[in-house]
């Protein structure tokens, strides 16, 4: 629940006072205003103000020429009239006791002090606002590094599509080249399957080689005996060659009688050749 606040501001001359502020501090409320909560009003060009103020007790203040100054307490119940002025709500308050003009101090060196800190605040915004040109500078110049880096960015793009279409012509290089060794490496494992047939021939002859040269050795250990037993012979042969050569003498001489013999019938038959017209001539 609420009353109405509305009139004219006016100076101790009685001229409107417009653009002061009316300030209220909450000391005790009602209906949902709490305790130390603030109202401000500006008034108006030609010096109006009009708000609606909560019940409760309120420490009404007023700023003349940029003074905040305390004027008293004002009291608004469920039974306040409204409308109200400043004037008829200070009349129905009370006026400020030294307690309260020491808590309205109070308030007034915490508004300072808000007020020394605002200052700081405002010093302190200014001090950022120079740091956030001079990062706004920094920025700029690092969006320029970016937009550079950005380009070279897509001239390495660039650069790496036309090198995967040289990795990709080269992968199909490699993949022919592994076909070929591929049906190269078919071609050896059939040439080894051929080798080793060959060997296991070889073996084979190798083998039969074997035999022969067995059979060759026992042969040979023949041959061996065989000379053994000539050597034995060989008195039997000298032997047997004295009786040759006796023989062939006794041959010589029938030889020489064979010869006589023929020389003997060559003449016999010169003879009958002679002879030979006679007989046909008796004939």
């Amino acid at each position: 629940m609420a009353v109405t606040v509305s009139g004219i501001l006016r100076d101790s001359g009685g001229n409107p006072s417009p653009n002061d502020v009316i300030k209220f501090y909450t000391v005790q409320g009602f209906n949902g205003a709490l305790p130390s909560a603030t109202l401000e009003v500006v008034t108006s060009e030609t010096g109006s103000y009009d708000f609606e103020l909560s019940v409760g007790i309120h420490i009404l203040s007023v700023q003349y020429d940029r003074i905040l100054t305390r004027v008293g307490k004002v009291t608004v119940t469920s039974e306040t009239p409204s409308p109200q002025t400043l004037d008829t709500l200070l009349a129905l308050g009370e006026p400020l006791l030294p307690d309260e003009i020491i808590a309205v101090k109070q308030l007034v060196a915490e508004a300072n002090a808000a007020a020394q800190s605002v200052s700081e605040d405002a010093n302190k915004v200014a001090q950022d606002k120079d740091e956030v040109a001079q990062n706004t500078q920094t920025v700029s110049e690092k969006t320029q590094i970016v937009v550079d880096a950005q380009s070279n960015v897509i001239e390495k793009a660039q650069q790496v599509a036309t090198n995967t279409e040289t990795v990709n012509e080269k992968t199909q290089t490699v993949l022919d080249a592994q076909a070929d060794v591929t049906a190269k490496a078919n071609q050896v494992a059939s040439d080894a399957q051929q080798v080793s047939s060959d060997k296991q021939t070889v073996l084979d002859a190798k083998s039969d080689v074997t035999a022969k040269a067995n059979q060759v050795a026992s042969d040979a250990q023949q041959v061996s005996e065989n000379a053994s037993q000539v050597a034995l012979d060989k008195g039997s042969v000298d032997e047997a060659a004295e009786e040759i050569a006796t023989a062939q003498a006794v041959i010589g001489t029938s030889i020489d009688g064979v010869y006589a013999n023929a020389a003997a019938i060559v003449s016999l038959n010169d003879t009958i050749l002679r002879l030979h017209p006679i007989y046909e001539a008796e004939e």
